[in-house]
């Protein structure tokens, strides 16, 4: 497996994850993608989302932030 394979993976799951209502888990696997690649800003947007669902405002703000910037 690929690193891009690895990193295409845990953003699908962390977007099933978002659709499932799984904000928890959709969170720790953008987490793991942007882990694999900081320079990928869709992945700090969709992780914002899911942080915003969970009334993480904060922490959303600074992923759209940084998505933003990238």
């Amino acid at each position: 497996m690929t690193h891009n394979e690895s990193l295409n993976e845990a953003f699908e799951r962390g977007k099933n994850a978002f659709v499932n209502e799984d904000f928890s888990g959709s969170v720790e696997e953008f987490t793991k993608a942007i882990e694999m690649d900081p320079d990928f800003a869709l992945t700090y947007a969709s992780r914002g989302a899911a942080l915003m669902k969970m009334n993480e405002i904060e922490e959303s703000l600074a992923d759209f932030d940084h998505a933003i910037e990238l």
